[in-house]
């Protein structure tokens, strides 16, 4: 797993052959749903990623403010669920 910054930004990007082993920590320990989320988005899994990115926002979670930045969301940035998702996160255009 690799983890550091953009722009400030933190972010974790699981390679895809260490998916599996991130889905097995994240049942044994607390994983933010938007990390869960940045890794089907980055493995180009968008239904999962959608998936959990609707539950992050129900859970208001503050991370969903770096989905814009995140570079493992660039594979869903064209999908017109993405763009649903932050119209009603409200964020400017």
């Amino acid at each position: 797993m690799a983890a550091g910054s953009q722009q400030g930004a933190p972010y974790v990007f699981v390679k895809p052959a260490t998916v599996e082993r991130f889905h097995e920590l994240s049942k044994r320990r607390y994983m933010p749903v938007l990390y869960v989320a940045e890794n089907y988005a980055a493995t180009h899994e968008n239904d999962e990623a959608f998936r959990y990115l609707e539950m992050a926002y129900r859970e208001h979670a503050a991370l969903m403010l770096y989905t814009k930045a995140l570079p493992a969301f660039e594979p869903i940035r064209s999908d017109p669920l993405y763009f649903d998702l932050l119209r009603r996160m409200k964020f400017p255009d």
